[in-house]
């Protein structure tokens, strides 16, 4: 092998190197936008029956802050 021999090296082409890049798949901002009607009202019956916050936030794929955020939308719209 020579001592120049590169060939474990990424290829550069063009001064940038050659990477297999994965296209991201963009969610939509809005949660109204990720989740349905039927699913949002699952989570808060999930919520109202005793689920953690953290544990709704993983099933949904939402943060905490998310859930902490719909919960307190819930609250507000249940005491009026």
């Amino acid at each position: 092998m020579a001592a120049n021999d590169q060939t474990d090296l990424p290829t550069v082409l063009n001064g940038a190197a050659s990477v297999d890049v994965a296209v991201a798949v963009r969610q939509p901002w809005r949660v109204a936008d990720r989740l349905g009607a039927d699913e949002l009202d699952r989570l808060l019956a999930d919520w109202r029956n005793g689920m953690s916050k953290p544990t709704l936030a993983r099933t949904y794929g939402l943060s905490v802050s998310t859930i902490k955020r719909l919960v307190k939308k819930e609250q507000d719209q249940s005491a009026q």
